[in-house]
């Protein structure tokens, strides 16, 4: 979903909807979790226009943004302003890819960090998610991070990073992540290194800068970069103003925590 313009899930998610947009009448709600919340988003986008008109809510459950590809379509706009999307303050999957059209809803989570990302950690106030003021610092920080990084490659160098780091994975025989995750865990992580020690020097060398780059960008942030034009110091000042913003809300929502709010 990085590179491509469309993956077969996000096709057949588009298929989908339409199916169900002929076999019943009235209202449609659309949604999904993770994954499945970016292909209901997609799915939403790529309808006819009728199919949309009779869309209530696309829900998105931390589930990442479109590229570039998609939210340059004619209807994103409209779809955009469909999206109902919830992500838990230490998000990082739903920061994936997501701009300022979208602003999310951010709940309580039982769990800690990334095992936030489970559903079924967030919590219940009344009738909907218990909602809070913001995401953390760390995760705002990271979002940006991540996808400042993606930025500085083109849709040919997302492909060949991806390309690679699957030739990887693959090299484990596992075919799923949970069994990708417990694999490495078990020593499959030599089997991986092997296979890019077999790999050309020029796409071994390309992968492992290209890693390098994503590690000191996540914990350093995107090299500085001197702002010339108009434009680009509104931006920059934008965001500096986002981030002080992101720090107040992270300060904010732990004197509210520890006041029991």
């Amino acid at each position: 979903m990085a590179f491509s313009a469309a993956v077969p899930a996000q096709i057949t998610a588009g298929g989908y909807l339409l199916l169900a947009a002929e076999q019943f009448k009235g209202d449609l709600w659309v949604g999904g979790h993770s994954k499945g919340g970016n292909l209901a988003v997609y799915a939403v986008l790529k309808a006819d226009d009728f199919t949309r008109l009779r869309v209530e809510k696309c829900f998105s459950h931390d589930g990442p943004g479109l590229n570039e590809a998609s939210t340059s379509d004619p209807a994103w706009a409209a779809t955009a302003a469909l999206v109902d999307k919830t992500i838990p303050e230490e998000s990082i999957i739903g920061l994936i890819f997501e701009g300022r059209e979208i602003t999310p809803v951010i709940v309580r989570s039982t769990n800690p960090g990334l095992l936030q990302h489970a559903p079924f950690s967030w919590e219940i106030e009344g009738l909907d998610f218990d909602i809070q003021r913001a995401v953390s610092y760390d995760s705002y920080k990271t979002g940006k991070r991540l996808n400042a990084w993606l930025k500085t490659m083109d849709e040919a160098g997302r492909e060949r990073f991806v390309t690679i780091l699957y030739k990887l994975a693959e090299s484990t025989g596992e075919v799923t992540f949970s069994g990708l995750t417990d694999s490495v865990k078990n020593g499959s992580l030599s089997l991986m290194l092997q296979k890019l020690d077999n790999m050309s020097a020029d796409d071994k060398k390309f992968f492992t800068d290209a890693l390098s780059d994503l590690v000191a960008t996540i914990l350093l942030g995107p090299a500085p970069k001197k702002a010339e034009t108009a434009a680009e110091k509104v931006a920059a000042a934008g965001e500096k103003i986002d981030d002080a913003t992101a720090r107040f809300n992270d300060r904010l929502a732990q004197i509210e925590r520890l006041a029991g709010l």
